[in-house]
């Protein structure tokens, strides 16, 4: 796994290496190593712990998000350069509860994906305020 730091002047590297494990409770299954002032890997000795660790989404040291991702061959042009949030929307008004302003407000906060179940809940949803 490789990662950037979003603030490199908060940050100490070593620091990083030595604490990321210890949070994750893997610490002897992980080995971390500076790549640049910003960028470093993780090498995992299995590949569950791996996939747990990227699973739980949003990581942060010294209360700064870092990106992680899982290292590939070819990289595209945007690696690490984004992190995925979840963003939960309460209080909607019934009236306004419809796929486009969900969308229109998800856009506000950047890209927005919808899935399936989300979807499925709308309609229902929608189906019973039309009664």
């Amino acid at each position: 796994m490789v990662g950037r730091l979003l603030n490199p002047q908060c940050h100490k590297m070593s620091d990083l290496i030595v604490d990321m494990p210890r949070r994750w409770q893997l610490y002897d299954r992980v080995k971390g190593v500076a790549l640049s002032k910003d960028r470093f890997q993780f090498i995992f000795k299995h590949e569950h712990d791996l996939l747990d660790i990227l699973n739980r989404w949003v990581h942060a040291h010294n209360l700064w998000p870092i990106v992680l991702e899982r290292w590939v061959a070819k990289p595209p042009h945007d690696f690490l350069q984004y992190i995925y949030v979840w963003v939960q929307m309460r209080n909607i008004p019934v009236n306004h509860y419809t796929k486009n302003t969900i969308t229109s407000l998800g856009d506000l906060r950047g890209k927005l994906r919808l899935w399936p179940s989300f979807l499925k809940r709308l309609r229902r949803w929608t189906m019973l305020e039309s009664r």
